[in-house]
């Protein structure tokens, strides 16, 4: 019995690509809203609001501080932004970190402006936070399995594409809302 990726027949092949894309977007995309934005999500999702409200990810927005609050917003500590150092204990973030009217400039703003062109089109929810960056895992897939065609065989391409929609620590990152997700 011949193997059904050896088969001069292209359509298994084809089946087997569609049959791991549609594994690959339901893992991705299934239950996206849940569990909630967890900090460092949260902080990219503030940043992108800021995106949208001042065209620069703020830490300040005219009337908090996102490092005077953690969790449920409970007030830390107060202290003028511009002047007095950000307490390095929370988030290690400082004062460098930031110009002199709080827009963050020690970070990559990729994930932030992904995040801001997600609320833009769909409004800000944690299932919006994190859609584009699933939907850049499911398009991983397929460059996977091009590269893999491409450098060698079909089959190649379709092994690497399985090994990649079935790598749980791959899910669990490509369906975060943070920067590693765009690599």
């Amino acid at each position: 019995m011949k193997s059904i990726l050896k088969s001069k027949n292209t359509k298994w092949p084809i089946f087997i690509f569609f049959v791991l894309l549609i594994c690959g977007i339901y893992l991705r995309l299934c239950n996206l809203s849940n569990p909630l934005l967890w900090q460092d999500e949260a902080e990219t999702a503030f940043y992108a609001k800021q995106v949208l409200n001042f065209r620069l990810p703020n830490a300040y927005d005219r009337e908090r501080n996102l490092f005077l609050y953690i969790g449920a917003l409970i007030p830390i500590s107060h202290y003028s932004f511009s002047s007095d150092l950000i307490d390095p204990n929370i988030y290690g973030f400082t004062q460098e970190d930031f110009d002199g009217d709080g827009r963050l400039i020690r970070h990559p703003y990729g994930d932030i402006l992904v995040t801001a062109l997600s609320f833009y089109i769909f409004g800000p929810s944690t299932f919006s936070a994190r859609v584009l960056f699933a939907l850049m895992g499911v398009f991983s897939l397929i460059l996977t399995y091009q590269l893999g065609k491409y450098l060698y065989n079909r089959r190649t391409g379709l092994i690497a594409m399985a090994f990649q929609t079935f790598n749980i620590v791959l899910i669990a990152y490509e369906r975060q809302a943070r920067h590693y997700s765009l690599g």
